[in-house]
């Protein structure tokens, strides 16, 4: 898989100008087993071109013998990488004629290791303005493999990237051997999770069921999944919302880490609770770790509230209640809680109630408190 994604960034070795510290202890009699530079494209580590082919363009300083020459328009320059020998290449960083192609970054990143087989590369920047298919924008680190050749963009690097845009980016440029050369219309990343999440909201659920397949991270896929049932249920098929969630139900308990639920199986109870299956969304409490459940049952009862259903919030804040009486010792802490969201949703009469179950009378104050500032009725 892409060489354990470079290695997992070289081991995630560096964060933005961290990167531009060395982290092996130095030692005097050999060099450190990387070396990163940052050269300013516009400062005076550039100079005008000597020879008359190249007039008006400017020699940009290198590492180990290499420059960098910029040609033409600035926004739009020619970028050649220059060998000892005067040998060139053309580095074709991006598609300059691409309209929302912005310009060229002000740094050049060159990346050396010395250890334990020599390799060179450099990291350009190219400025990319939005788009409406929702690929990755902002800005793309776009990684040239120098030495040993041949010359070739080897690495494209999103700021939606897995790691830090920069740390992966450092790793690749430190591992450019084996990597093959990326073709112009593979620089461009897109952003699958924006774009699932835009089709469900807009209703096409078969459109973001295709782009839900190129979503990969736990904690996002499950909020498309969420997505497109809210969009069946408003659409007027609550059925067709429970079987998408009950198909995400399954996913997540392919892999249930308890750790994991709160990124995944929670979009589940909440997408029940919202469509209107709260026994549903309520079985599946016991999955999670009993320091979750409370919070479990206030987000269940807090969008029952939303949906304007207060009789089932009612219902579910007094489970709540009845689930910390028969906690051993019992919590005023989380009785307070649930007597503070049952003020915020201005069930008051059933905030006093519970208010009157708290010892504690810093924790029954503070759910006093909140009756006085809510009038009766829901937000």
């Amino acid at each position: 898989m892409r060489r354990l994604l470079v290695l997992i960034a070289v081991l995630l070795s560096c964060v933005g100008a961290q990167c531009l510290a060395q982290e092996m202890p130095k030692d005097p009699t050999k060099p450190e087993w990387r070396d990163v530079i940052a050269i300013d494209l516009s400062s005076s580590d550039c100079k005008p071109a000597e020879s008359p082919k190249d007039r008006g363009a400017k020699l940009c300083k290198g590492v180990e013998g290499y420059s960098l020459l910029l040609k033409g328009d600035e926004l739009k320059p020619e970028v050649y990488l220059i060998a000892h020998d005067a040998r060139r290449s053309q580095v074709h960083f991006w598609n300059t004629t691409d309209p929302k192609y912005q310009g060229l970054g002000n740094v050049a990143t060159w990346t050396v290791v010395h250890r334990p087989r020599k390799t060179i590369a450099v990291i350009l920047r190219a400025v990319i303005a939005g788009r409406q298919d929702y690929s990755d924008t902002g800005f793309y680190d776009i990684i040239a493999r120098v030495a040993p050749g041949p010359v070739c963009i080897v690495g494209s690097v999103s700021p939606s990237s897995g790691f830090s845009s920069p740390g992966e980016s450092i790793g690749i440029a430190s591992l450019p051997g084996g990597l093959r050369c990326l073709g112009l219309n593979e620089r461009e990343k897109k952003d699958w999770f924006a774009a699932a999440g835009r089709l469900a909201s807009e209703g096409q659920i078969q459109a973001a069921r295709l782009a839900l397949t190129r979503v990969h991270k736990p904690s996002e896929r499950f909020i498309v999944y969420r997505e497109m049932a809210n969009a069946q249920f408003k659409a007027g098929n609550p059925q067709a919302a429970r079987r998408t969630l009950m198909e995400a139900r399954a996913e997540a308990l392919r892999k249930s880490f308890p750790d994991e639920l709160r990124f995944t199986l929670i979009h589940v109870v909440a997408g029940m609770a919202e469509s209107g299956f709260y026994e549903d969304a309520k079985s599946d409490f016991k999955l999670f770790p009993e320091s979750e459940r409370l919070r479990m049952y206030l987000m269940v009862a807090y969008l029952q509230g939303e949906k304007r259903d207060l009789e089932a919030a009612k219902t579910t804040f007094q489970e709540a209640v009845q689930l910390e009486l028969k906690r051993s010792p019992r919590s005023d802490g989380n009785l307070s809680e649930i007597g503070v969201e049952q003020a915020r949703l201005g069930l008051n009469d059933e905030a006093r109630k519970t208010a009157s179950l708290i010892q504690d009378p810093h924790f029954r104050e503070t759910v006093e408190g909140s009756i006085r500032e809510r009038p009766p009725g829901p937000e």
